[in-house]
């Protein structure tokens, strides 16, 4: 019955065949504590990816500030690449 268990805890065609009804009249605990599992990681991976690009997001916008500033302080930059630089980092504020 053990070897029975882990190849229906292995078997990645139990999700896309009619087997999952039967399986899940067997052993029902099983299913469900896998799909549990899933939705915990999935859910835990969409919370980091989420941080992840909210931190690259900022840094991103840090670094374009601090471009733009450097250039704009630069005196050696004309009006017109001032006015396009101000245009620009009216996007990204800080």
């Amino acid at each position: 019955m053990n070897e029975f268990k882990k190849k229906f805890l292995l078997d990645n065609e139990l999700l896309n065949s009619s087997m999952i009804t039967t399986t899940y009249n067997i052993f029902p605990e099983i299913i469900e504590n896998r799909l549990r599992i899933l939705i915990e990681n999935l859910y835990s991976k969409s919370i980091q990816i989420r941080k992840e690009n909210g931190l690259l997001q900022y840094v991103r916008r840090l670094l374009i500030i601090q471009i733009l500033d450097i250039n704009i302080n630069n005196q050696e930059l004309n009006e017109q690449y001032k006015n396009e630089f101000s245009f620009l980092q009216s996007f990204y504020p800080t």
